[in-house]
């Protein structure tokens, strides 16, 4: 896929967007309740349609575009290691392989959606962050808890909801960035917003590059220092958002969204780095139609495209192997208003996901067709207490067919019910809760590896609860607490072991059940008479897998690997002006690495510090940025043998216009 292929659908789009005739008003794009206050934050994680954070049946984070700018970052995956508490796993510094899962679940198990349409490969089910730009993207919501019956496959530990649309403009904008730091890091970023009466399109272009080598202690050889070599990239991006209102009902936007990386993998360090080397291109794109009818009822259509190619090199064992996966599809949404207190949502989608690469012998293919429907009932108050139920339930069917092999078909229907209770006249404390059935497929990896694949796995499925309360302290002005409970109790879990006869060959068994249990604590506190930020998130997670006993085949209980028990992270804000300053504390906690939780990697303690003074000369702005990063130089590791660098600097400067 090159280049110029995104230059002809960009070109597209916005000679697409010119045509359509102004007008000054705007659509409302979502059925929205009218018991919702106005002034509350939006998000559509949690339920597919528009609903008050505070609202929320789930716990939700909102990482608003502010927000963005405050944490900065390269990658998606750096601006998330500065959010709420998520199991991090990193594969070492600069453009390495990142991952993120919520509530200790694995990262297959969590779905990451960009504008609504789940980025999770049909392959092996995860998404690199670190190839996400952070270019274009408007805010990220993070609903905590299982999502399958609103979006299928992968949802059972939580839902990343990555939203791209523009930041509105009296004028157009044009951004320019402009950077570096340590380890050989540059980066240019461009950034352009046109906004009129009848359309939006906003365009970017980009690219990071780095050296990548820092210094790191060898604690299997006498603490030596060594270099970390092999561990540079380069990644371009383009971005493209558009929005375009053909009447006073109906809005049209496409987006797209296109990546490119050459990078070095070093590997785990054993004594030597490997030569090995990746090259990715990822594109995503996809155009919505939406409609509103009579005020109450809103149609919108989605067809969309992904594509990935990844090509990786072992110059060390002369080895080559390149995965092809695309997917392709349209879905639809149904919401209504059919009474003051009751939303319904209904909807579908088609979906065709193919897979070319050299270890399955063949291409597979996987079709998915989906049915749901939810609803927001609000119930009549008793005794001025209101009460709110979200029911959702979905079809899932999924077809796999392969050169070489019969058709596996796979059914699940999956179901959520969530409620939320204010439970006294004083409207905000809200107490919430929810159960649902989840589930996720086996990847096609799974299936059909050579050697080793397995045709007759079933999915895996779980069931998960959660309850909390959310509270707006009404004797601290800005002050919002939520916290809560949750329990998932996984089975079938796919886990990949060697062949009692050929301890060369590994393959999947629905082997593991998993039982995860915690804890979560979020503080929110925004001063209106001081300009102080405070937030402050903990979550204790206790994640075992049960496995049987050699000995007795009795089960034994141990915590999932690489799930620390504790996480915690925040935000100290100060603005003295046009002076802004942020200090990021996060803390991982202690990880084993091998099942009899006998070996571990020691728990970490990292501070960021970033600050930003902007410089206004009539329309024309310039922010300058200091970041550094592990300011007390921690040596650490997130995956055992992959060393992470001490402190680093990066400086920026944005202009615009």
């Amino acid at each position: 896929m090159k280049l110029r292929l995104l230059t002809a659908l960009l070109l597209f789009y916005i000679a697409t967007g010119l045509v359509f005739p102004q007008d000054a008003d705007t659509v409302q794009t979502s059925v929205q309740p009218a018991l919702y206050v106005a002034f509350d934050d939006i998000v559509v994680t949690a339920t597919r349609t528009q609903l008050p954070l505070w609202k929320s049946p789930v716990p939700v984070t909102l990482i608003s575009g502010a927000d963005l700018d405050r944490r900065g970052g390269l990658t998606l995956g750096d601006v998330l290691e500065r959010s709420e508490p998520m199991t991090l796993r990193r594969y070492g510094s600069g453009a390495a392989l990142t991952t993120m899962s919520v509530r200790g679940m694995a990262a297959d198990q969590t779905v990451i959606l960009l504008n609504g349409i789940q980025l999770n490969s049909p392959q092996n089910g995860l998404v690199d962050l670190s190839t996400i730009p952070l270019s274009g993207i408007e805010r990220i919501e993070i609903a905590r808890g299982g999502a399958s019956s609103l979006y299928g496959n992968h949802a059972m530990g939580g839902v990343i909801n990555i939203i791209t649309q523009n930041r509105k403009h009296d004028r157009p904008v044009v951004d320019i960035l402009a950077g570096g730091g340590s380890f050989g890091l540059r980066r240019i970023n461009v950034h352009s917003q046109i906004n009129t009466s009848a359309f939006d399109v906003s365009f970017g272009l980009g690219r990071d590059q780095a050296d990548g080598d820092f210094k790191f202690t060898d604690q299997l050889n006498d603490n030596a220092t060594l270099v970390r070599d092999n561990n540079d990239y380069v990644t371009t991006f383009a971005t493209f958002d558009g929005h375009a209102r053909i009447d006073n009902e109906t809005i049209l936007r496409l987006f797209a969204r296109y990546s490119q990386a050459d990078r070095g993998l070093p590997g785990p360090f054993f004594g030597q780095q490997s030569t090995d080397r990746q090259e990715d291109e990822h594109l995503h794109t996809a155009v919505t139609l939406s409609r509103m009818i009579g005020g109450d009822v809103m149609i919108e259509v989605r067809p969309f495209l992904i594509y990935s190619d990844i090509l990786y090199e072992s110059p060390a064992w002369d080895y080559k192997s390149r995965a092809i996966n695309r997917q392709y599809g349209a879905a639809f949404d149904v919401s209504a208003q059919v009474s003051p207190d009751i939303l319904l949502t209904m909807g579908g989608e088609i979906s065709d996901a193919s897979v070319d690469a050299d270890e399955l012998m063949g291409g597979v293919e996987r079709v998915n067709t989906v049915a749901y429907l939810s609803g927001d009932w609000s119930l009549p108050a008793i005794a001025n207490i209101k009460t709110n139920i979200f029911p959702s339930i979905r079809y899932d069917r999924f077809s796999n067919n392969h050169a070489e092999d019969d058709r596996r078909l796979y059914e699940e229907v999956t179901w959520k019910l969530g409620a939320t209770v204010q439970p006294f006249s004083y409207d905000r404390f809200l107490l919430r809760g929810s159960v649902g059935r989840n589930f996720k497929a086996p990847g096609l990896n799974d299936m059909y590896w050579v050697p080793g694949g397995n045709r007759d796995l079933v999915p895996e499925r779980s069931i998960g609860y959660d309850a909390g309360f959310r509270w707006d302290v009404p004797f601290a002005r800005g002050l919002m607490l939520d916290a809560g409970v949750f329990s998932i109790r996984a089975e079938d879990r796919i886990i990949w072991i060697p062949d009692p006869e050929d301890t060369w060959i590994w393959s999947p068994v629905n082997l593991r059940s998993v039982h995860a249990d915690g804890f979560e604590f979020d503080l929110r506190w925004n001063s209106d008479s001081i300009p102080l930020r405070l937030s402050a998130s903990y979550t204790y997670q206790d994640v075992r897998q049960r496995i049987p006993d050699e000995n007795n085949g009795e089960m034994r209980s141990r915590q999932l690997l690489y799930v620390p028990y504790h996480l915690l992270s925040g935000e100290i804000g100060y603005d003295i002006g046009a002076l802004r300053l942020s200090v990021f504390p996060r803390y991982n906690g202690k990880r084993f690495t091998t099942e009899a939780n006998d070996e571990e990697v020691d728990g970490y303690f990292l501070f960021d510090v970033r600050t930003d003074y902007t410089v206004r000369l009539g329309t024309l702005s310039a922010l300058i940025s200091l970041d550094v990063r592990n300011i007390f130089d921690t040596g650490y590791q997130v995956i055992r043998y992959y060393p992470m660098p001490g402190r680093h600097v990066e400086m920026n400067v944005r202009l615009r216009y």
